[in-house]
């Protein structure tokens, strides 16, 4: 073979073994056994404040703000997700009530104001949770919540009241 020929065989066959042969990094040890960690957190732990339940007087047709109505406070290691619904109904209709009438639940409006949030969030007119945006953070911070009650034109005048259950989950 000429000095050409040897120069070429070898380059084909340094090209064919970098094409064929795996690239290897660090070093295989196969006594070695991962060591895996875990920080195990509490999640969310909320505590809650009540600062006014009492819209006042209203006129049908009209609506009431508490301003602020409660205020929250998680002091866990995980963001929580604030759930809220009525529990007192007549059987039908979840929401305030005197007597048989009902203010139904999609009347009365949550937000957290001092997360940023401008839009109440109606509760439901059943037995079912409504998500109160945004998370509440898992920074020891008390943030207000206000509370918007919206009455029908044509609803009857009495003394009404419900009952609301917040819900806290991790987020």
């Amino acid at each position: 073979m000429n000095k050409n020929k040897k120069v070429a065989f070898a380059l084909a066959v340094l090209i064919v073994a970098t094409l064929t042969v795996p690239a290897i990094t660090g070093q295989l040890v196969f006594d070695d056994t991962p060591e895996y960690t875990v920080t195990v957190l509490t999640g969310c732990d909320v505590t809650i404040g009540i600062v006014n339940t009492d819209f006042g007087n209203i006129l049908a047709g009209n609506s009431a703000e508490l301003t602020p109505t409660f205020n929250l406070t998680n002091i866990g290691d995980w963001n929580a997700t604030v759930e809220a619904k009525f529990v007192t109904n007549n059987g039908t209709v979840y929401g305030m009530q005197s007597g048989a009438d009902m203010i139904p639940g999609n009347n009365f409006g949550l937000k957290a104001v001092d997360l940023g949030e401008t839009v109440y969030t109606n509760l439901a007119n059943s037995d079912t949770d409504t998500v109160i945006p945004p998370e509440l953070p898992a920074d020891s911070t008390t943030y207000n919540y206000d509370a918007q009650l919206i009455v029908p034109a044509m609803q009857a005048s009495g003394t009404y009241t419900g009952m609301i259950q917040l819900t806290f989950s991790n987020a």
